[in-house]
């Protein structure tokens, strides 16, 4: 698809492209180009990926028949809106899904409210018992959200580490005609505006503490990923 469904106030996808879906026979034609250059994993970027259950029926029907006869297998990244993927994990792990990107963005109901996105960790929670391990599972958050602190991403954090899940942390960067970022300073210049940058981010969190709280997000998953070894 292209667009978004959401409508989160710190994202300029809903303001400025229509949501519109893709055919499936124009996705088939690809996975055939794909195969016919031995290309052996595909990656589907796309936040709605699995939104609507008739479209999904098509969808995982393809790609089991493409893992079936050519061993394709596939990767969601970008982070997918985890109550789409609950409803179909098994499905899509069977289907040949080796890797899901799920965004989170907070586990706080009152920075989400503020912000105009439902809160999904119950179907991160839902994800992670029916893939049973099956799929490297990868889930983001935003560092520096308005309305949030510091404190709440460690809440956050704390409740992703006993998942078996891989942390993304993602710093907030701000978008030019964004109301959201209306109070804050905006950056001088386009390079200013990726995440990376580490620009401004209110009262609320520094630099530091967004940094400090990137790499207890790191640690976490390589004591996650090595231990036992």
């Amino acid at each position: 698809s292209k667009g978004c469904l959401l409508s989160c106030s710190f994202c300029a996808i809903p303001k400025f492209r229509r949501f519109t879906v893709r055919p499936i026979e124009k996705i088939e034609k690809e996975l055939e180009y794909l195969v016919s250059i031995k290309s052996g994993i595909v990656n589907f970027e796309d936040d709605n990926l699995f939104f609507n259950p008739s479209w999904n029926t098509n969808f995982i029907s393809l790609l089991k028949k493409f893992n079936r006869d050519y061993g394709l297998n596939y990767t969601a990244m970008n982070g997918i809106t985890a109550p789409n993927l609950a409803k179909i994990a098994e499905e899509a792990v069977d289907a040949g899904f080796i890797e899901f990107n799920l965004s989170l963005v907070s586990g706080s109901k009152s920075t989400l409210e503020s912000i105009k996105r439902p809160l999904f960790l119950e179907s991160v929670r839902e994800i992670c018992r029916k893939s049973e391990g099956k799929v490297d599972t990868l889930v983001f958050l935003i560092l520096g959200l308005p309305d949030s602190s510091p404190q709440d991403v460690l809440t956050d954090i704390f409740t992703l580490a006993q998942l078996p899940v891989r942390i993304g942390a993602s710093p907030l960067y701000m978008l030019p005609g964004i109301d959201l970022f209306s109070p804050l300073k905006t950056p001088p210049s386009r390079d200013f505006m990726r995440g990376s940058a580490l620009w401004d981010f209110g009262t609320a969190f520094t630099r530091n503490s967004v940094v400090s709280l990137w790499k207890l997000v790191r640690m976490i998953n390589y004591i996650k990923e090595n231990a036992g070894k």
